[in-house]
């Protein structure tokens, strides 16, 4: 069975409770704050920090999740998980698709709140 990489309903609930103005301020800070949450996670896979490597995928899973990007949040519990029970070989696997997966979270983002796409 095929998951979604996203999903509008996180978006749509920001946009019916704040407006376009809610939406696009956790937009403008999910772009500032989650480059530094992969960057952490790097970092933390590095130096073999495990807990520190888990506080920072929860927080990127979070992140992400409040967005709708569900492909980056199951990735980032995938590292949680994998940090939590010591395996750092799968969380560094495991690390080298956030990049991508960011990047892609932050166009599908900018796109899905384009006006374009919402008259909001």
């Amino acid at each position: 069975m095929c998951k979604p990489a996203f999903g509008t309903a996180a978006l749509e609930m920001l946009l019916r409770v704040g407006g376009k103005a809610l939406a696009e301020k956790m937009k403008s800070l999910f772009e500032t704050t989650a480059p530094a949450k992969v960057t952490k996670i790097k970092e933390s896979v590095a130096d073999g920090n495990s807990d520190s490597l888990a506080q920072a995928a929860h927080s990127l899973k979070a992140s992400a999740g409040q967005m709708g990007a569900l492909e980056l949040m199951e990735t980032a519990g995938e590292i949680e998980i994998a940090a939590e029970c010591g395996d750092m070989e799968l969380a560094a696997v495991k690390t080298m698709m956030l990049d991508v997966q960011l990047a892609a979270a932050v166009a599908w983002i900018t796109e899905t709140l384009s006006p374009t796409n919402r008259s909001q």
